[in-house]
């Protein structure tokens, strides 16, 4: 992540000298590990270069005062640490821009120094969002050092809880399982068990949790990709038929790929559901062929098959962007779809952005 000295750091206190050095240093060697990316005012990069005298201190901050005209906050940058002489923390939002102020006992311990997590319900997630990212950056020469950690699926919140009592900085992913438009977030859900956390870390830590306003992850995989891997070819035509009906979202934010939709009591009872059930087997022909929509529920045994569903198509996307270059295939995305992956990638970037791993001297 990019982390700021402000020179609100010098000062004449001794105590608060002696601390400053500390967090000065354990960044430095943050930044020569490329765990983060370090700037600051001029000042006090050359306030500081004087005050500590360790051989990787003085390579960092000299190479930063050498480079400091030519260097400034990346525009791609919406999101940074700022470190000074602060009381407590703070997040400041400006024109898209948000700031974490953050006092300089932060860094004390060189333990809060460390790679940003990426918290996910998944390793697999993780296997997806990473080409993500790969995507948004490509071209721009940006270097990225994350540290994955497994959410444990409905432990996530717990998961953000727990890391967050020994890492400072970290970004967590997770769905909302919302299978209509309109349903809301279940209280005790994955997803909302994660907000509750993220509200109790705030005032401690730098974090973020990026909900993704879907289904689940399968909802943001390319489509025409999907349909060009191996499957069975009738819930291929299944698939298809949805995704011709789709606008901006309607059916294929919220459609469960993998299961599709069942007939369950949730069905039955709600009016909304049910509805956008029946929107998605009318777009498709050999079903509404066959049978009515009310016939095929009269019909079909409790939890049996309303609407099919595909599968499990992430792993498979995950193995064709490992044999094929994200960056250099080509693949469409519905417009939510985009949308979606621009914020990953920009959360992704914000939150590992790191120095290239060349020597600096």
């Amino acid at each position: 992540m990019l982390i700021y000295l402000t020179n609100s750091l010098i000062t004449n206190n001794y105590d608060d000298i002696t601390l400053i050095k500390k967090c000065v240093r354990n960044l430095c060697i943050a930044y020569e590990e490329s765990k983060h990316l370090l700037l600051g005012d001029y000042e006090v990069l050359n306030w500081a270069c004087h005050l500590i005298q360790d051989e990787t201190s003085q390579l960092v901050l000299n190479k930063l005062i050498q480079e400091y005209s030519l260097s400034s906050i990346p525009r791609n940058i919406t999101e940074y640490i700022e470190v000074g002489n602060w009381q407590e923390k703070d997040k400041i939002e400006s024109e898209g821009i948000v700031i974490h102020r953050v006092p300089f006992s932060f860094f004390v311990d060189s333990g809060f120094c460390q790679k940003s997590c990426v918290i996910v319900e998944d390793e697999n997630d993780y296997g997806f969002y990473e080409h993500i990212l790969k995507w948004f950056i490509a071209g721009r020469g940006y270097n990225y050092n994350f540290k994955c950690i497994q959410g444990g699926g409905t432990n996530m919140g717990r998961t953000i809880s727990t890391t967050l009592e020994n890492e400072n900085i970290a970004v967590a992913f997770v769905d909302t399982d919302i299978r209509f438009p309109g349903e809301r977030i279940k209280v005790n859900s994955t997803c909302y068990n994660c907000q509750q956390a993220a509200r109790a870390v705030e005032s401690s830590s730098i974090f973020h949790l990026h909900v993704l306003n879907l289904h689940e992850i399968e909802n943001i995989l390319p489509f025409d990709i999907i349909i060009g891997l191996d499957w069975n070819q009738e819930d291929i035509k299944h698939f298809q038929y949805l995704i011709d009906a789709d606008e901006n979202g309607s059916i294929m934010r919220f459609f469960d790929i993998k299961k599709g939709i069942k007939k369950t009591n949730e069905l039955i009872d709600s009016e909304d559901y049910l509805q956008f059930a029946q929107q998605c087997y009318l777009a498709n022909p050999q079903l509404t062929s066959e049978m009515d929509f009310d016939a095929r529920m009269d019909i079909t045994d409790d939890k049996g098959i309303i609407y099919p569903g595909l599968g499990r198509p992430l792993t498979k996307i995950i193995d064709y962007f490992h044999a094929h270059d994200i960056t250099l295939t080509p693949f469409t995305l519905l417009p939510f779809q985009e949308e979606e992956w621009n914020n990953i990638g920009q959360n992704l970037l914000n939150y590992g952005f790191s120095r290239s791993m060349e020597a600096i001297n």
